[in-house]
């Protein structure tokens, strides 16, 4: 495993860096230590400068301030919601 400085809120973290695979479905292992310190179990993958990015999903339950209370929506029918749609685009 190999560690480089990251810097995050004017702190210097040790980053991990580990070697996964892909399976033959395009599954991705994450380890659980890097699970577990994402403290998340959805992402937003994207590519920047031929690199892949991937980025912790915020459950919809921590929305504050302004919006606060324009969601009319149960989470279970916001979850089912983005299923539909990801099963749709896959095609």
């Amino acid at each position: 495993m190999l560690a480089f400085p990251l810097s995050h809120r004017g702190t210097i973290q040790m980053a991990k860096a580990v070697t996964v695979e892909v399976d033959e479905k395009g599954r991705v292992h994450i380890p659980s230590s890097i699970r577990h310190e994402l403290k998340s179990r959805r992402f937003t993958l994207s590519v920047k400068k031929g690199r892949l990015v991937m980025d912790p999903v915020k459950p919809a339950t921590t929305v504050r301030g302004k919006y606060m209370g324009l969601l009319k929506a149960s989470i279970e029918e916001i979850e089912e919601a983005q299923e539909r749609f990801v099963a749709a685009n896959r095609r």
